[in-house]
């Protein structure tokens, strides 16, 4: 099942139901805003990728609504979900790169990890942490919370 233009423009908040002013809706409109995921650091990246992702629509849709957002050079990616509950909009999404391991694991993630290594069960679900850390260049000692 696909939502329809109609539908895009009552999510949107778009003027018509057309896909400039779905696009243009999409573009300008306010978001809520959920996160950061990451456990509250703020964003000290300057590479961010911005993905806008629409609920499951036509195919032919889908790429007349990449045409026009790509035509209009906003500097961000386009997708499609494949299924959707009926409450869900379209989505921002802001990625951010890290650039050390700090930004991957900050105060609360280092841890749990280190919790889940020091567990007796760690090896039913980190069966290869050892070179797990190696390979992102972690020591368990690093671990450590500050």
């Amino acid at each position: 099942m696909y939502v329809s233009p109609a539908g895009l423009a009552q999510i949107t908040g778009a003027a018509d139901d057309t896909l400039d002013a779905i696009v243009r809706a999409t573009c300008t409109g306010p978001f809520l805003l959920e996160g950061p995921a990451w456990g509250g650091l703020p964003r000290q990246h300057a590479q961010v990728d911005r993905f806008i992702v629409y609920p499951p629509v036509d195919p032919a849709l889908a790429e007349n609504l990449k045409l026009i957002h790509y035509g209009n050079k906003g500097g961000h990616r386009v997708a499609f979900a494949r299924s959707a509950l009926g409450s869900v909009n379209v989505v921002q999404l802001d990625v951010s790169y890290g650039k050390t391991t700090a930004d991957l694991l900050n105060k609360s993630y280092r841890r749990g990890l280190r919790q889940a290594l020091a567990s007796p069960l760690a090896p039913l679900f980190l069966d290869n942490a050892d070179e797990l850390l190696a390979e992102l260049g972690i020591t368990k000692e690093g671990l450590a919370v500050e």
